[in-house]
C-alpha cells in the first residue's frame, strides 16, 4: 500500500485548503456500532489512519476550491440540486465488506447506479451555475466508504488475512439526504463543516 495523503493528494489538494464537497453522511452511531468497533483491530494497525465515525462519508462529488466559487453561485447551484432532489425517493444502500485498496481500507457501497445518479445530478447543477467545468463524459466513480487511510508504504498480506478470517455483517444505510460541506484535510485526516442538507422527496 502507498500513502493516501502524500504525495498524490497533497499535490492536487493542498493541506488546509477548503473545497466544496457533496456527501452522503451515514448515522454516526450506526457506523460506530457496525464498522468502527468491529474493525478496530484491523484499522488500528501500523501504517493506517482509522477514520472516526463522525468523519465517515460517501463522496458524491468533489467540487472546486472555496475561493473559486462565489456564495451567490453556490446558493444557485444548491437550489438547483434541491429542486432535483425533490423528485428522488430515499433508498437503502448496503455497505459491503471492506477491501484493501492501493491506499486505503475501503467498503464498496451498493447500489452503484443510485449513487452515480446522484453524482450526475450534482455535477450538472454545480457546473451550470458555478462556471467550473469538469471533464465531460462518464467519470470513473465507485461509491465507497473508507475505514482507514494508508499513511505510508506497508504490506497488504496481513490485512487481507484478517479480512478472510472474519465474517462480519454488511450494514444497510437508508439514504435520504445529500449534504454540502466545506472540506479540508490535515495530518492524516479529512474533516469538514456542514453547509447544507438537502432531503429527497420533500415535494
Amino acid at each position: 500500500m502507498e500513502s493516501f495523503f502524500f504525495p498524490g493528494l497533497a499535490e492536487r489538494w493542498p493541506a488546509g485548503r477548503e473545497d466544496y464537497h457533496w456527501h452522503v453522511l451515514p448515522d454516526i452511531a450506526q457506523i460506530s456500532e457496525h464498522l468502527t468497533v468491529p474493525y478496530r483491530d484491523l484499522t488500528a494497525r501500523s501504517g493506517l489512519a482509522p477514520v472516526a465515525p463522525e468523519w465517515c462519508h460517501i463522496t458524491i462529488w468533489h467540487d472546486a476550491p472555496v475561493e473559486e466559487i462565489s456564495e451567490y453561485a453556490l446558493k444557485q447551484a444548491a437550489d438547483r440540486v434541491r429542486a432535483r432532489c425533490e423528485q428522488l425517493h430515499p433508498f437503502v444502500a448496503q455497505i459491503r465488506r471492506p477491501e484493501v485498496w492501493p491506499d486505503a481500507v475501503v467498503c464498496p457501497v451498493h447500489p452503484g447506479p443510485k449513487f452515480r445518479q446522484l453524482q450526475t445530478l450534482v455535477r450538472g447543477a454545480t457546473a451550470e451555475f458555478t462556471g467550473v467545468r469538469h471533464q465531460s463524459g462518464p467519470l470513473n466513480y465507485h461509491p465507497h466508504m473508507t475505514l482507514a487511510y494508508a499513511t505510508g508504504q506497508r504490506g497488504e498480506g496481513e490485512l487481507r488475512d484478517w479480512l478472510c478470517d472474519h465474517d462480519l455483517p454488511e450494514p444497510r444505510l437508508r439514504v435520504t439526504t445529500l449534504t454540502l460541506v466545506k472540506q479540508k484535510y490535515g495530518k492524516n485526516e479529512i474533516t469538514w463543516s456542514v453547509l447544507d442538507k438537502i432531503p429527497f422527496g420533500s415535494a
